[in-house]
């Protein structure tokens, strides 16, 4: 993990040096990329509306994610459990996830306004399929030799999920977490891009608009950190559940 995080730490460095360096040999039209002395400074003095606004943008992933983790595992047990539910339902999930969710933001806001709930709504849409799919695939991991000896001597599915089909599919939702918390910063973002009146998307129209490129790529930093921040937290919470059911196995 801390070889990862530093080989990552790395290549940030060669980016923004590379960065520097094609801004100074004039590579890059300044209207096109900014220095990042300058983007570093509309950092600082812009610091206090970009962390109200990327609160705000957190706030929406995350709650996002919460939702379409509790939906997801759940019709990925639905899915799992009750073959008639699968076939009513998961031609339904795939289109829905082919479908660009970016056309049926307007709609979104039409619905629900534009404020917390239409973002997340936004962000439940783009972050849930992950979490289906891969805890649907998970819960089929389970060996067949292992349920035949179960199956021996209990006949209860309680335990049958709570003791094996859950261990076989953690790696499996572990991953989809990973996948789907960055998909709600997208989320987010997106739906305030469509329409909203706070957070980093409706930020960066803003700059857009006033053709402030330095506040533009500040926005685009910290969203930059925040979801690299939160990627590397679900990873470290994963790699800690791993290893207390390795330690338990053992």
């Amino acid at each position: 993990m801390s070889k990862s995080i530093a080989l990552g730490a790395l290549s940030i460095v060669a980016f923004l040096v590379l960065w520097t360096i094609a801004h100074s040999l004039r590579l890059v039209p300044p209207y096109i990329l900014p220095g990042l002395s300058a983007v570093l400074k509309s950092v600082v003095v812009e610091r206090s509306l970009l962390v109200t606004h990327g609160l705000c943008t957190l706030l929406e992933a995350v709650v996002g994610f919460a939702v379409a983790f509790a939906v997801g595992v759940a019709l990925a047990l639905a899915f799992h459990y009750s073959e008639t539910v699968k076939m009513l339902l998961y031609p339904l999930v795939v289109g829905l996830q082919a479908f660009p969710k970016e056309s049926l933001a307007p709609l979104f806001l039409l619905w629900f306004g534009y404020g917390l709930t239409s973002k997340v709504v936004i962000a439940v849409l783009i972050a849930i399929f992950p979490i289906i799919v891969n805890t649907k695939r998970g819960l089929e991991q389970t060996p067949l030799n292992i349920s035949e000896e179960i199956r021996v001597w209990t006949t209860s599915e309680w335990f049958m999920f709570k003791e094996v089909k859950v261990w076989y599919a953690l790696p499996y939702v572990l991953s989809a977490v990973k996948i789907s918390i960055t998909f709600s910063f997208i989320g987010a973002v997106v739906g305030e891009f469509i329409g909203s009146d706070r957070g980093l998307g409706h930020l960066i129209n803003v700059a857009r608009s006033q053709m402030n490129l330095e506040l533009l790529f500040a926005c685009i930093i910290v969203l930059f950190l925040m979801s690299t921040a939160v990627f590397l937290l679900v990873g470290l919470v994963e790699s800690r559940i791993m290893k207390g059911k390795f330690q338990e196995v053992t």
